[in-house]
């Protein structure tokens, strides 16, 4: 059975990651740019340019990071090919989101080789390594202690010691937000984990003051900051929302 690739055959069919691939390196090779132009347009669907859109796909009470099947079946462990891809044919703008949900793999898979068939092995270059890698370190830090800390029920006292507050609005705010993200399989979702507080906490619930010290560290910017953050790893500007 052929291969439907054109949007005018097939607007909404699912191609398989694998074909879509080899696709799109003969239309490279080959120099066939409408080729080019649905590949890209299928990718970008599972990878979007820019925050807005990636919320309105991965970032709604039932999503975290679910591939969309209507356009491509892809596999988490597909990203390290991706972000080959969109290097080889420019499609920069896929890599913000390439580069982080290739983030959310574990390690050990981050530098593996996945293969295609026989011979057929994509892996990522020791730059892409590495900018996953500081991209995951320095994210690790700065959101997921804060995360973790919200969910112990952690605040702080005005000297800096650590202690666990079970008051009414802290607990239900706890409450709240294990209910909303208790589904996430990724534990590096750091987008979706901060949408999901910051949409706790505009419940307006009655926190204790000492607590807001460290809830209201999380702010609407904090996501705008990471996602510069993957376009400055891309070689993007950040004029781009």
């Amino acid at each position: 059975m052929p291969v439907v690739m054109t949007e005018a055959d097939n607007p909404s069919g699912s191609i398989d990651f694998r074909d879509l691939r080899t696709i799109t390196f003969l239309a490279s090779k080959y120099d066939t740019p409408h080729i080019l132009e649905e590949a890209h347009r299928r990718l970008r669907i599972c990878f979007p340019s820019s925050l807005k859109d990636w919320d309105s796909r991965y970032c709604t009470s039932s999503s975290s990071l679910d591939f969309p099947f209507d356009t491509i079946a892809l596999k988490p462990i597909d990203t390290i090919a991706v972000i080959n891809l969109a290097r080889r044919c420019s499609f920069n703008d896929l890599l913000p989101a390439a580069i982080y949900t290739c983030s959310q793999l574990p390690l050990l898979d981050l530098a593996a080789d996945v293969h295609y068939g026989t011979g057929d092995v994509e892996r990522l270059s020791q730059g892409d390594l590495t900018q996953c890698l500081h991209f995951i370190d320095t994210f690790s830090r700065d959101v997921a202690s804060l995360i973790e800390d919200i969910r112990d029920g952690v605040a702080l006292t005005a000297e800096g010691e650590a202690y666990e507050c079970y008051c009414d609005g802290c607990t239900m705010v706890r409450d709240s937000y294990m209910e909303d993200t208790h589904h996430i399989h990724m534990p590096r979702d750091f987008l979706l984990h901060v949408k999901k507080l910051l949409d706790c906490l505009s419940q307006d619930y009655s926190t204790c003051s000492r607590y807001q010290g460290i809830v209201l560290k999380i702010r609407p910017e904090t996501r705008d900051v990471l996602w510069a953050e993957l376009r400055s790893l891309a070689g993007l500007t950040n004029d781009a929302p």
